[in-house]
């Protein structure tokens, strides 16, 4: 009697293993299919964080090289408002001794002028001079002939008149050579410095010029500056946003990872303990029904939740029955 309702509970456990171990695959399955889609997702999503990621750096590089190019064009110009500023101060010096030399020439010819007026001057005071002379010498020589005749006075005066004359002319012409190499000096004075300020105010349009081109180019590279900066500030903003969508979203699915790998891992366990048990039961099942081939089981006791299977031998030559071997279940 026992042993035959122990075959039957054997046989309705054994039947029902198939059932409680098949779910378990069959779920996985479906979970594997949901992995890979999650995997596939969070490869694009890889695939677009590194394509964002070049195009930031792409834009970010551009700004550099405008920044760069911004500084050496600034370079460039403070160097030209220098060099201009160099240039202007040259020129003041240049006007300033243009502006003496003008001076030097109107003095020299006020003392060409005043030199002119000495000699009409002294012209003029000789000429009154000789002929009060001549009118004294004109008088006593008519009192000496009516007197007694005397040395020929008039030859002596024209002698004198000739040296002070020849004095006078000599002066003259020194001081009109004198005259003529100083002003001859001053005019290429002047001139070299009017060359040299063409040539400075020449520069100093080609200067202005080229300041005026550096400026427009400056305010150009500012302008783009400006604009490539607006385009990171909003590229930032819009992939700022996406990126942090994106990581919400991957946030997410790392955590789904992480569960359906906590599940699998916990089914596995499952499985496991449930293969081990099937595997245990087959090991009970097969020493069972080679138990129950020869020997007879007396009694079966429970306690709390452990069952003793006590077998009895049977010995054939006394008939009487003997403990054979004692499971716990």
């Amino acid at each position: 009697m026992h042993s035959r309702d122990l075959a039957v509970k054997l046989k309705g456990f054994t039947a029902g293993l198939p059932g409680m171990t098949v779910p378990v695959p069959k779920r996985n399955i479906g979970w594997g299919a949901d992995i890979a889609g999650f995997q596939d997702r969070e490869n694009r999503l890889g695939m677009s964080i590194s394509s964002t990621s070049v195009e930031n750096a792409r834009i970010v590089l551009q700004i550099d090289n405008a920044r760069l190019a911004a500084d050496d064009f600034k370079n460039k110009y403070e160097m030209e408002r220098q060099l201009a500023s160099s240039v202007e101060a040259d020129v003041n010096g240049l006007r300033i001794l243009l502006e003496e030399l003008n001076r030097e020439i109107c003095q020299l010819q006020a003392q060409v002028e005043n030199l002119q007026e000495e000699l009409q001057l002294m012209k003029r005071n000789h000429g009154e001079e000789v002929n009060a002379l001549q009118a004294q010498l004109g008088a006593r020589v008519n009192v000496e002939v009516d007197a007694a005749p005397s040395a020929d006075m008039n030859r002596a005066l024209s002698e004198i008149r000739e040296q002070y004359e020849n004095l006078m002319e000599r002066n003259l012409r020194e001081v009109e050579t004198i005259f003529r190499q100083r002003t001859e000096e001053l005019n290429r004075e002047v001139a070299s410095g009017s060359e040299q300020l063409q040539s400075v105010q020449t520069e100093v349009i080609d200067l202005r010029r080229t300041i005026q081109t550096l400026e427009i180019e400056l305010q150009s590279q500012l302008s783009l500056k400006s604009a490539l900066e607006n385009t990171l500030a909003e590229t930032e903003g819009t992939f700022g946003s996406q990126l942090a969508q994106l990581q919400c979203l991957i946030n997410n699915v790392e955590s789904q990872l992480t569960q359906i790998r906590s599940d699998l891992e916990r089914q596995k366990q499952e499985y496991k303990i449930l293969m081990d048990q099937k595997t245990h039961l087959e090991m009970e099942i097969a020493t069972y029904k080679r138990l129950l081939e020869g020997h007879d089981i007396q009694y079966v006791f429970h306690t709390g939740q452990v069952t003793e299977l006590i077998f009895f031998k049977i010995c054939r030559s006394c008939g009487h029955n003997a403990i054979w071997e004692v499971w716990h279940l």
